[in-house]
């Protein structure tokens, strides 16, 4: 392969940067010439052209037919002030007739030198031309031009049809719109690199590529990251790691006995028997490390450090919770129950724990408590909805004729509402029937109302259950429109719509293998697609591995219709020892984490698509042996990251989109296959 030159490479990278210029009416048919254009634009298809051959384009309909892609409904989104720029700067560099001899002259003398090293390619050369480009700007503070063009953001918006066409634009016009996220794969020799340096400090450029604004490229930015994800994911990722709790002896870690994350990721909850905190993230930056928020102690005190904990009296207690006419038996309980289970959303945080209470804490108040509810029964899980209107509870009771216990769900409305000047407490008559009886009427609940402080108002729905097989999970889908229920001794697991919460419909169920070994674990933990009808179980028991099946709940025919699920596909790979699982929001993967402490990574295009499945370990956390000490999984809104906190208070990021694999930061999972 013969050595490239810098004037090939150049005649290479105007090949390149050629675009529909102008129409051609001395031939015929006329035809579009490509050429180097001053005026490049971008369309709303993703294409580029010049803004000479648009306005020849256009008639009286503002939108024509695009000459690259045949777009009919193509019309002008912006200017591509970026790839001007190169343009400007390529012929800048052949006018320049000393300074374009001076680099050929050494960067030939550097050729020679490198006798081993092997001939460049276009793309690396491109890169690397690029990358002289960028790098003296960033010494360099330029003005930009008055005639500057209006940035993305102050155009019109465009249709969803034509922001995925921008998304899925050529590699070049990426590259040419976004030269600060390159990544040089060439080696750059350190005369040129001078030179270029040189050049700039005598010729100034405002406006130019290395000038940009943090707000003018966001749609560029995200589509570096889906190429880079495409490119990494699942092998290549960046691991960060923040420890919340620092000791001083090795061997003596503080545990907690449940983890959380709320929704958007912005926040994460620690719970002990005894204590809570809740943490504040930086979604956009996973390299800072998390900062306390907000937290309490049992008792019901609250602040933004431990050491300046408010006390909370008990008339307040008592004017937000349903206690009714037992409130001082009730008060005597608070004071000697324990944590169990913890679940946080974007203004709320809900803990529940033995003697059945459950108690709401408003995290936009430095965690003070907005309502304690109890229940005359144990509560063994609980569940919120990702939009934070609906918080469920699993409870087993007792028939007060028969004995027997049956198994039996309530279902909370939750309502934040803002403070008023005055204070009352509605349905003070309802508040005296205690909150575990099992009848249809719709009981709701005011809390205390002071100046300055928002309140929750609550309204509760309770239904039972088919089965007196105690409720172990709840998960709701994630429309909130459906209750994934699964159970402790039989394994079971059955779907429940909540559309009416007056009327929950069963509309799926079905059972997995029974195991009745001692360390069997039964179903450990379900979860949605996001397409609210796939669905994938994992459990801790024998020759039970995760498995992904379809739920059928859009076929069913008939209002009292019970779909049956089909299996799609048994991880296999993974073991039988899985304690949590999460689907990533894109639908093409799931995290699944081991008893082990190991997290898993599934990826494929298609669920039963074997030939294409990808299974690797991202990372290692602290091991639990019980599911309620599993860490928690999520990933973020866009597949990007997965987020990991154990029960030791670490908090692992798995970054998808930090970087390419030439990247030393960038390091590669353990593959499985």
């Amino acid at each position: 392969m013969r050595k490239a030159s810098v004037e090939s490479i150049i005649d290479d990278i105007e090949q390149l940067l050629k675009i529909p210029s102008f129409i051609e009416n001395s031939k015929s048919p006329p035809q579009v010439i490509s050429a180097l254009s001053n005026d490049p634009i971008i369309l709303s298809c993703g294409c580029l052209i010049s803004e000479k051959l648009e306005e020849q384009l256009i008639g009286e309909k503002p939108c024509f037919r695009c000459p690259t892609c045949g777009n009919p409904e193509s019309k002008k989104l912006r200017r591509c002030a970026l790839l001007k720029s190169v343009i400007d700067y390529i012929s800048r560099f052949r006018s320049d007739t000393d300074f374009g001899e001076q680099i050929k002259e050494e960067a030939n003398a550097d050729f020679d030198d490198n006798d081993n090293e092997t001939g460049k390619t276009l793309l690396s050369a491109f890169n690397e031309v690029l990358g002289e480009i960028e790098k003296p700007l960033t010494r360099h503070s330029f003005q930009p031009l008055d005639d500057q063009p209006k940035t993305i953001n102050d155009c019109p918006p465009i249709s969803q049809k034509n922001d995925d066409r921008i998304k899925n634009s050529s590699s070049l016009s990426l590259q040419a719109q976004d030269t600060e996220t390159v990544t040089t794969h060439a080696r750059q020799s350190q005369s040129s690199r001078n030179c270029a340096q040189s050049f700039y400090s005598s010729k100034p450029l405002s406006g130019f590529v290395g000038y940009k604004e943090d707000h003018t490229n966001d749609n560029f930015k995200d589509m570096n990251k889906e190429l880079i994800y495409a490119k990494n994911f699942p092998l290549y990722r960046k691991l960060y790691q923040h420890h919340t709790h620092h000791s001083n002896l090795p061997f003596k870690t503080k545990l907690f006995i449940n983890t959380d994350f709320s929704p958007h990721l912005d926040k994460f909850v620690l719970l002990s028997e005894k204590k809570w905190e809740v943490y504040h993230l930086s979604v956009n930056h996973p390299e800072r490390p998390p900062l306390l928020l907000c937290c309490g102690n049992i008792n019901g005190d609250y602040g933004e450090t431990f050491s300046t904990l408010k006390k909370v009296n008990a008339n307040e207690i008592m004017m937000n919770s349903n206690f009714g006419e037992n409130a001082k038996d009730s008060l005597d309980s608070l004071a000697n129950w324990e944590h169990l289970f913890c679940k946080i959303t974007e203004d709320i945080l809900i803990i529940s724990g033995t003697r059945g209470f459950v108690r709401f804490f408003d995290l936009k108040y430095k965690g003070r408590p907005l309502y304690t509810y109890q229940c005359r029964f144990p509560v063994r899980c609980i569940d919120v909805s990702s939009d934070g209107n609906y918080a469920s509870l699993g409870v087993t009771g007792k028939d007060k004729f028969t004995g027997f216990e049956q198994a039996f769900i309530i279902l909370l409305k939750l309502e934040l509402l803002e403070s008023k000047s005055h204070s009352f407490c509605s349905n003070g008559g309802e508040k005296a029937n205690a909150a575990g009886h099992l009848d249809d009427n719709l009981r709701s609940f005011d809390s205390h109302k002071s100046i300055g402080l928002r309140t929750l108002q609550i309204q509760y729905y309770p239904f039972t259950l088919p089965y007196r097989d105690p409720v172990s999970i709840l998960k709701f889908s994630p429309n909130c429109e459906y209750l994934t229920v699964a159970t402790a001794l039989e394994s079971r697991f059955m779907i429940i719509s909540i559309r009416d919460p007056t009327r929950p419909v069963m509309v799926m169920k079905s059972q997995r293998k029974l195991d009745t070994s001692l360390e069997s674990e039964g179903i450990t933990d379900l979860s949605f697609f996001p397409d609210n009808r796939l669905m994938t179980l994992t459990s801790v028991s024998y020759n039970s591995v995760p498995i992904i099946i379809d739920t059928k709940i859009t076929s069913i025919s008939g209002p009292e219709g019970i779909a049956h699920p089909k299996l799609l596909a048994k991880v296999e790979e993974v073991g039988n020892t899985i304690h949590k699982c999460c689907v990533s929001p894109r639908g093409d993967s799931v995290a699944y984490l081991d008893r082990s402490g190991a997290v898993y990574v599934m990826s494929t295009s298609k669920i039963d698509d074997n030939d294409n499945k990808r299974l690797v370990i991202v990372t290692d956390v602290s091991n639990s042996y019980q599911v309620k000490e599993a860490a928690s999984l999520r990933f973020d809104k866009d597949g990007y990251k997965l987020y990991i906190l154990d029960r030791k208070g670490l908090l692992t990021i798995s970054d998808f989109t930090a970087g390419t694999m030439e990247d030393p930061s960038i390091t590669r999972c353990k593959i499985i296959i």
